[in-house]
Formats: structure tokens, C-alpha cells, sequence
């Protein structure tokens, strides 16, 4: 049975495991660096390439928002797009925000799928008169 005593690190085994920490803490150090490099690099261009796109996007909007009936369907898109463009604008002031919600959409997929299969099950056990 090993004693407390063999549990005990040598010196020299204790150096080692301090030298391997420093490496290991040294390497964690750059991959951080690195990670904020890339961040940075993504909002700068984010800025310069989605900004002009927006602006685009808005002149397009308000040209053609004169050309169509406000109450035809494309005119409806225009007006809703026009009153989201603010929010949507927000995607290129922060580096964190996606431009869409397929993250949140897929993580809530397998519930929704579950919930109608659930349903549809209770509706085929229902007798005739009672669906």
C-alpha cells in the first residue's frame, strides 16, 4: 500500500510540472490573443462591408417605397423592412450579433417536432366524434 510519502513529488518532478504549467499557460495566453485578433478583424470588416450593404438596402427601400402601393403585398415588405432596418442595424455596431436567429431555431426544431408528433398521437387515439 502506498504510503502519504510516495504521494510527495521530487523537486525536480515538481520543477517540471511548474515548467509545463508556464508552457501551457503561455499557450492559452496566444490562443486568446489570437481569438481577440480575430475579433477584432470580423467587426472591422463587418463594419466596412455589411455597413455599405445596409445603406443600400435602405436607399432601395425608400426609392421604392414611392413606386408601390402601400397596401400591396410588396409594398407591406417594404414598410416592415423599412421599421426593422434600426434593429437590423444593430448587427454591424456589434461583432456578437448574428444576422439571424438559425442558432435559436435549431436548438428549438427537435421540441416543436416533438409537440406535434405528441399532438398528432393524441388525435389518432381520439375516436372519430371527438377530433
Amino acid at each position: 500500500m502506498p504510503s502519504l510519502f510516495d504521494a510527495l513529488l521530487t523537486d525536480e518532478q515538481e520543477r517540471a510540472l511548474q515548467v509545463e504549467a508556464q508552457r501551457l499557460n503561455s499557450e492559452i495566453e496566444e490562443a486568446i490573443e489570437v481569438e481577440k485578433h480575430i475579433r477584432k478583424k470580423r467587426d472591422k470588416n463587418r463594419t466596412l462591408d455589411a455597413y455599405s450593404i445596409l445603406q443600400l438596402f435602405e436607399k432601395w427601400l425608400i426609392d421604392n417605397s414611392t413606386k408601390v402601393l402601400p397596401s400591396s403585398p410588396i409594398g407591406k415588405a417594404i414598410n416592415y423592412s423599412y421599421t426593422l432596418l434600426p434593429r437590423l442595424s444593430r448587427y454591424v455596431i456589434n461583432g456578437k450579433y448574428n444576422i439571424d436567429n438559425n442558432l435559436a431555431e435549431s436548438v428549438i426544431r427537435p421540441l416543436a417536432v416533438g409537440q406535434k408528433i405528441g399532438y398528432t398521437q393524441e388525435v389518432q387515439h381520439l375516436r372519430p366524434e371527438q377530433r
